[in-house]
């Protein structure tokens, strides 16, 4: 997804809603079934011009939601949280 690639599967409103994610929606949901696999991606290939957004979008929800340096201060804080209690 950093690069561009677009998702397919686990786009779920819980999953952006744990995020507190209300804007980028680059994950394609799905359900785990060859029909609801078959049906997003026919509408991906009939709707070309979406692509170039959703690309954009998986970047940008990749480096708001996984940077490694925001990530790794977020375990720091976590660790401080338990050893002062």
């Amino acid at each position: 997804m950093s690069r561009g690639i677009i998702c397919v599967g686990g786009g779920e409103p819980e999953n952006y809603a744990i995020l507190n994610e209300t804007q980028l929606h680059p994950i394609i949901n799905v359900q785990p079934t060859y029909e609801s696999c078959y049906e997003q991606i026919k509408l991906l290939a009939l709707h070309p011009e979406r692509i170039p957004q959703l690309q954009q979008e998986s970047i940008d929800y990749v480096r708001k939601h996984h940077d490694h340096i925001k990530v790794a201060k977020q375990y720091e804080a976590f660790y401080h949280s338990i050893l002062t209690e």
